[in-house]
């Protein structure tokens, strides 16, 4: 049994040994609980992840379970990163670019920008786990950067999301990419 947090109304994909095993949607606190029975003994590399309404995913959570014939085995307390996208794969210096994606609602989202001088940014995420930050560039250099993500709740703090990649530069070019 794989219980956590991932997005409200997202699909969360449990994969055993890297194959799909099942997908559940999360509920609109964005709990989720996955079963599965009949599994052979003996040692297997699970993993979790989560796509949000926009087909963003987290990055897999993996587990390594010996599983033993005839006993539950129940992994809980599950907190999968958020999703992220970026507005723009360039951006002109002195323009915002939007960092946006999904989490748990009211979660705490720690914006980590690796540059020649890291900025970190925090921004709570809405009732239904969307967040948005829109960053000025005049805080960035001129060249590439990244940004990536995680959310805290009151008792836990998840992983990083994807990183993205971006530059900062004279003009701004739109994407619509959504990243796996």
């Amino acid at each position: 049994i794989f219980t956590g947090l991932a997005y409200p109304g997202s699909q969360v994909t449990l994969l055993m040994d890297g194959v799909v095993k099942s997908r559940v949607p999360a509920g609109p606190n964005a709990s989720f609980s996955i079963s599965l029975d009949g599994i052979q003994a003996g040692s297997h590399d699970f993993g979790v992840k989560g796509t949000d309404s926009e087909g963003r995913s987290s990055p897999i959570q993996t587990f390594t379970i010996t599983v033993t014939s005839g006993v539950t085995t129940s992994v809980d307390g599950i907190f999968l990163p958020p999703t992220i996208s970026i507005d723009k794969l360039e951006v002109k210096k002195g323009d915002e670019i939007t960092f946006l994606g999904r989490s748990i609602p009211t979660g705490h989202i720690t914006i980590n920008v690796n540059s020649e001088t890291g900025l970190i940014k925090k921004v709570v995420s809405d009732a239904f786990g969307s967040w948005l930050y829109k960053l000025d560039t005049t805080e960035l250099a001129l060249g590439n950067h990244q940004v990536k993500a995680r959310s805290e709740s009151d008792t836990d703090i998840t992983p990083f999301s994807p990183t993205l990649a971006f530059k900062v530069g004279d003009v701004n070019t739109s994407t619509t990419v959504n990243p796996e």
